[in-house]
C-alpha cells in the first residue's frame, strides 16, 4: 500500500467565545492546522438581536422618566448601537489571539462574526468545513459542573462531521483509539495513524467487550422464568453455551480486530499499541485514557449497531462525556472529509480451509438462539481448526462444546 502524506483537514472551524476550554481549542486547533497547512476559519456568535429583544421586553419595566415615547425612542437607538458596536468590537478581541497564532504559523485564516443563536450558526456554519472544534463548556459554565455546555452538545448531536471536543490544552503526543470492528473502525484507525504520524505521537488502540452482560441478563431471567418456561427456553443449557463459549468467541473476534487496526497503523510508521479491554467500551477507554494520561481520544460517531433514529452512538456520546481529556469524533463519512484517504488497508492474513457443515449439523446449529449463533458458528469452526477438522458434523460440535 502506498502510504499518504497529505494533510487530516483542508478547512478547519473553531468556535471561540473567550473560555477557558475556548483557548484550549484555539491552540489545539492551530496544532492540527500546522500538521496539515489547512485553513483556520475562527467563528464567533454573539446575542446583538437577543440583546435587542430583551430590551423591548424590559422597556415597561423602566424608570417613569423614560417612558415618554421620544425618550424611549431615544434609548431604543443608543442601545442598539451600543449593542451592535460593542458586541463587534468584543468579537475581534476575542479573534485576536487566534489570529496572531495563525499568522505565526504561517497558516491561512479567516474570521467570522455573526449574529445569532451560537448553536444554531455553529451547526449550520459546520457545513463547509472538514473539522468543527469547540470547547466542551463555554464561557457561561458553572464552576464543579463537569457535564458538556448545552450549546457543545447540540453541536455534537447536529453536525454530521468531525467534531473535536476540547477540555485540556496539551501537544497531542499520547493518542488513544476505540474500535469495535464496524465498517467505520479502519477508517478511524487510519486517520488516527496519519494523525500520530504528523504530530510524532504515540498510538495505542483499544478494543472493549463486556462479558458481564449475559450474566446480568441471565439472572434477570432467572429471578422471572417459570420452571417451565425454563425448560422450553433450555435456560441452563444457554447460561452454559454463554459462559463457556460465546465468552471466548468475543475474546477471539475482538482481538482479530485488534490485530488488523495494528496492520493498518504501523503501516505508517508510528509507535502504536493494541490492548483487549473487558466492561461498557466508553468506561473501559475512559479509564484507559486516563491511566495513559492521553491527550486525545478518537471514536467513530456510530459503532456496529447503529439505530435509525441515532444521531450519535450511545458509547461515542457517553464517552465524550465522561472522559477527562480531549475527545474528536469522527464522521459517519469518514473518507469524504479527508485530503487523502489510504485505500481500507487490511492485514495480510494466512489462507485458511473451507469448513463444511453437514445437513446434520446445520440443523442441530438451528436449535441455538438467532442471538447467539454467530458466535457458537465461531466457537465451534476455532475448534475444527485448530484440530485440522474440515468437515463439520453434530459429533465435532459435541467435541467442541465439551
Amino acid at each position: 500500500m502506498q502510504i499518504k502524506t497529505g494533510g487530516l483537514y483542508k478547512n478547519i472551524l473553531i468556535s471561540i467565545d473567550n473560555s477557558e476550554h475556548s483557548r484550549c481549542a484555539e491552540a489545539i486547533g492551530v496544532l492540527l492546522g500546522k500538521s496539515s497547512k489547512a485553513k483556520i476559519t475562527g467563528l464567533h456568535v454573539y446575542s446583538g438581536l437577543f440583546h435587542q429583544f430583551r430590551f423591548k421586553i424590559l422597556e415597561e419595566h423602566l424608570p417613569d422618566k423614560y417612558q415618554k415615547d421620544e425618550v424611549l425612542a431615544y434609548q431604543r437607538k443608543i442601545h442598539s448601537v451600543l449593542i451592535e458596536r460593542g458586541l463587534e468590537l468584543i468579537s475581534l478581541e476575542y479573534m485576536k489571539n487566534l489570529k496572531d497564532a495563525c499568522h505565526r504559523a504561517h497558516l491561512p485564516f479567516e474570521e467570522r462574526l455573526v449574529d445569532g443563536k451560537n448553536s444554531d450558526v455553529i451547526i449550520e456554519q459546520a457545513k463547509s468545513y472538514d473539522l468543527v472544534i469547540m470547547g466542551a463548556v463555554g464561557i457561561g459554565a458553572v464552576p464543579g459542573v463537569t457535564r458538556l455546555g448545552s450549546n457543545t452538545r447540540r453541536v455534537l448531536h447536529s453536525v454530521e462531521k468531525d467534531v473535536l471536543i476540547v477540555k485540556k490544552k496539551c501537544d497531542l503526543k499520547t493518542i488513544v483509539v476505540g474500535i469495535d470492528g464496524g465498517d467505520s473502525s479502519v477508517q478511524t484507525v487510519d486517520s488516527a495513524a496519519r494523525l500520530a504520524r504528523a504530530l510524532g505521537s504515540s498510538l495505542h488502540i483499544f478494543s472493549s467487550y463486556d462479558p458481564a452482560l449475559h450474566r446480568v441478563v441471565f439472572k434477570s431471567l432467572a429471578d422471572v422464568l417459570s420452571e417451565e418456561a425454563g425448560k422450553v427456553f433450555k435456560f441452563k443449557e444457554q447460561e452454559q453455551l454463554h459462559n463457556q463459549v460465546i465468552d471466548k468467541s468475543l475474546e477471539n473476534l475482538y482481538q482479530k480486530h485488534l490485530e488488523n487496526a495494528r496492520g493498518i497503523a504501523e503501516q505508517y510508521n508510528v509507535s502504536v499499541s493494541t490492548e483487549l479491554l473487558k466492561g461498557k467500551p466508553y468506561c473501559a477507554l475512559s479509564e484507559k485514557a486516563k491511566s495513559l494520561d492521553a491527550d486525545l481520544v478518537i471514536v467513530g460517531r456510530y459503532g456496529m449497531h447503529r439505530g435509525k433514529n441515532e444521531s450519535i452512538g450511545s458509547n461515542a456520546e457517553r464517552l465524550v462525556e465522561l472522559c477527562s481529556t480531549n475527545v474528536l469524533v469522527k464522521s459517519a463519512n469518514t473518507g469524504k472529509n479527508l485530503q487523502s484517504v489510504a485505500t481500507n488497508p487490511q492485514v495480510e492474513t494466512k489462507p485458511q480451509k473451507k469448513l463444511v457443515w453437514t445437513p446434520e449439523a446445520k440443523k442441530r446449529l438451528e436449535k441455538i438462539p438467532g442471538f447467539a449463533r454467530p458466535m457458537a458458528v465461531l466457537a465451534i469452526e476455532r475448534y475444527a481448526r485448530e484440530h485440522e477438522i474440515i468437515t463439520i458434523t453434530p459429533d465435532v460440535m459435541r467435541q467442541a462444546r465439551g
